[in-house]
């Protein structure tokens, strides 16, 4: 049987610091996972320059032939970004969004 595969819920997005040109921030992610069968695979990052947005997106993925419990497992990712330019900046992380000026 064929592994589903999803956006992990999301429940809050933040940066550590303050950002600063050209030095790395770090973004707090914190979500969760609908039960113990899901796997929390690595994230997608894209910058798009022009339009001053970050596009993150996390995946989970589940074994359909697994059984877990109705459990929910929290989970905390902390991921380095840099911005090249200041300006407004919009960050996107699944459904949960974060504007920023630098």
């Amino acid at each position: 049987m064929k592994q589903s595969q999803r956006p992990v819920p999301i429940t809050s997005i933040s940066l550590s610091i303050p950002p600063k040109i050209k030095v790395e921030s770090f973004l707090e992610i914190e979500g969760y996972l609908p039960d113990a069968a899901w796997e929390l695979l690595e994230e997608k990052i894209s910058i798009d320059e022009i339009e001053k947005i970050v596009f993150i997106r996390i995946d989970g993925k589940r074994d359909p032939n697994l059984m877990a419990a109705q459990v929910v497992r929290n989970f905390k990712k902390s991921i380095p970004l840099v911005f090249d330019s200041g300006g407004k900046w919009k960050i996107q992380c699944n459904d949960k969004n974060l504007e920023i000026v630098i």
